[in-house]
């Protein structure tokens, strides 16, 4: 759920033994996510504490906008390829 909330436009807090690399991808780039492991919970309830008493929706939405530009609409790709290899002859 951390990275449909980054998506959004809402900064996270994502608390795991192991990375993921599209989580890594909204904490380095982005700013949207914060990626802990479960030792760390302090510190990451002290994160969600510090960013519920600090909000930066404008900074947040700049990054979450920053992110689109950069990304591809997937489901756009895939029709586009889709429809391309149905009107290829032989295929």
């Amino acid at each position: 759920m951390a990275s449909e909330s980054a998506v959004l436009g809402t900064p996270s807090i994502h608390i795991a033994q192991t990375s993921r690399g599209y989580v890594d991808d909204l904490e380095r780039r982005y700013g949207l996510v914060e990626h802990f492991q479960p030792k760390d919970f302090n510190a990451a309830l002290a994160a969600s504490e510090e960013a519920a008493a600090h909000p930066d929706a404008e900074r947040a939405e700049d990054a979450r906008m920053l992110m689109l530009t950069e990304k591809i609409d997937v489901t756009s790709w895939m029709i586009q390829h889709l429809d391309g290899l149905r009107t290829t002859p032989g295929a």
